[in-house]
């Protein structure tokens, strides 16, 4: 059998059939594996040196357990979905791993396309209908549901007999026959794989990875609403929170008119509203003013990736008020600034030591190019801070330090 093909093929298939999945699927490494991996099925990894995410799939599980191309589209929307779900990022939270495994599976089984065909032994919501769990809820209700189950089989046990065993055995009873299967048989954990990718990885890297999965999220439904494809209504809601933006935290552009009076930079365009009296037909060119500033985020060992995170909501804020805004990062050094154009992330690019000053030189410097500064900080700098000569605010992180000696106006995020 030709692996590679076969998968290539009902790649496409899926473009065809379910848009958003196949063209995610596009998007992600995909492997296949014999069973010296220790992958017994197909399961979400990282790449080989890398955070990426990668498909594995074990030969055989491909070719002889899966009955037919039905069943391997169900098991790549199957893998997909725990993807899109991030599942493997929740393992340090959710550390019953079997509990996890149940969870994470009844969640995603409910959003599979049922036009594919079911491979067996699949953890579906039916299977533990005695404990009357809702449709459509989130990983986290469900495994908290189970683990109560489970602790009633805990605490029964020596007096109530297990619903999959023999009439006496006396292991106890969760009130479900599939869940005191799973926990009196306690298979391998069937997502081990996820386990080994995070084992090592820093917050910083999760973040990133985040990051990663959100972006060929975001370039997937983009080309289906491109071709006037649909894009399943939850994965709509699920992208909506992920690329949400939170509320300023203060008005910038009300501010900006108190905080620097009129503007110096003008942009050029065009109006017919006002004829040319030199040229009746053509249109007038009129200047809009506009406001130009710098947004210097301190980008030292100290700053958190959250912080790094509030910085960034804060500097398209200023920018979606509408001014020239140039963004430089600093922590010992400033880094030379350059244009910023509206994009919601950017990455950490320094990580030293720590020393405001340095910024706010780099400001003084280029004092004739800007009209006000935003220095973007945890507040950890050093005592003896440089003055500004332009307008100023230092803006400090929610859990920064605010008692800085310094007579500049100082704002903490919300």
């Amino acid at each position: 059998m030709d692996y590679e093909k076969s998968l290539t093929e009902l790649a496409w298939e899926l473009v065809i059939d379910e848009p958003f999945y196949g063209l995610f699927l596009t998007e992600l490494n995909k492997r296949f594996v014999d069973d010296s991996s220790g992958i017994p099925t197909a399961c979400v990894a990282t790449a080989p040196d890398s955070i990426n995410v990668s498909l594995l799939i074990n030969k055989g599980f491909w070719k002889d357990y899966l009955k037919n191309d039905s069943q391997r589209k169900y098991v790549l929307m199957h893998e997909l979905l725990h993807v899109i779900y991030e599942h493997f990022l929740f393992r340090d939270i959710r550390t019953d791993h079997l509990i996890d495994n149940i969870a994470c599976d009844i969640t995603i089984n409910q959003f599979c396309d049922q036009k594919y065909e079911r491979p067996a032994d699949g953890q579906f919501l039916e299977n533990f209908s005695e404990l009357k769990l809702k449709p459509m809820e989130g990983t986290q209700y469900y495994y908290d549901e189970l683990k109560k189950a489970q602790q009633k089989k805990e605490n029964s046990a020596g007096k109530t007999d297990s619903l999959a065993g023999p009439k006496g055995n006396k292991k106890g009873s969760s009130g479900c026959k599939s869940l005191d299967q799973m926990l009196d048989n306690q298979p391998g954990n069937w997502h081990k794989s996820w386990d080994e990718m995070i084992q090592n990885m820093s917050e910083l890297e999760k973040k990133l990875l985040e990051k990663q999965i959100t972006s060929a999220l975001k370039e997937a439904a983009e080309a289906v609403e491109k071709q006037r494809g649909d894009i399943p209504a939850f994965l709509k809601e699920l992208l909506s929170k992920r690329l949400e933006v939170n509320e300023p935290t203060v008005q910038w552009k009300q501010l900006f008119r108190q905080f620097v009076g009129s503007a110096m930079v003008y942009d050029p365009y065009r109006t017919r509203k006002r004829p040319n009296l030199r040229f009746e037909d053509a249109p007038v060119v009129k200047n809009k003013p506009k406001v130009r500033g710098i947004f210097a985020i301190d980008q030292s060992g100290s700053m958190s990736q959250n912080d790094i995170d509030e910085g960034n909501n804060e500097l398209y804020h200023i920018w979606k008020a509408g001014v020239k805004l140039d963004l430089a990062e600093w922590d010992a050094e400033c880094n030379p600034a350059r244009e910023y154009k509206g994009k919601l992330d950017f990455e950490r690019v320094k990580g030293g030591g720590t020393r405001l000053s340095c910024a706010i030189e780099y400001v003084n410097e280029n004092k004739r190019k800007y009209d006000f500064a935003v220095f973007c900080t945890d507040g950890y700098v050093e005592s003896d801070i440089v003055r500004c000569q332009i307008p100023c605010i230092i803006l400090i992180t929610s859990n920064g330090n605010t008692e800085l000696n310094t007579i500049h106006k100082i704002i903490r995020m919300n």
